[in-house]
């Protein structure tokens, strides 16, 4: 197959997993419900699509792809949005800390088709 052809064949994906302190889930699942057209649009512009978020039980999963071409860069003009830095941190309030203090913690792909 030629990947060539394949939109965002080479993106890189980036997986997440939090546990939801006791009762936030519902709380979680409302926020971002709340996120609106522009926040979307900064989330796209900075070259991240995909975005998902899926939960069970006391855990969140979140997925993006990044399909540009500087993924440091472009994240730290992300978070230097003043809308996208208080949805981060509405979210991670609802979020258990790790040993590390990490409310989210980074996932290992191991298989991927496009």
């Amino acid at each position: 197959m030629d990947r060539s052809k394949v939109p965002y064949a080479n993106a890189q994906r980036k997986a997440f997993v939090g546990t939801f302190q006791e009762n936030q889930r519902t709380t979680f699942e409302y926020r971002l419900k709340q996120i609106d057209e522009e926040l979307i649009h900064i989330l796209l512009a900075a070259d991240f699509q995909n975005m998902t978020f899926y939960a069970k039980e006391n855990q969140v999963y979140f997925y993006s792809e990044y399909v540009g071409k500087n993924y440091e860069t472009e994240a730290g003009e992300l978070f230097s949005d003043e809308s996208f830095r208080k949805l981060d941190s509405d979210l991670k309030s609802l979020l258990e800390p790790d040993s590390q203090k990490r409310t989210w913690i980074p996932m290992k792909e191991v298989f991927h088709t496009d």
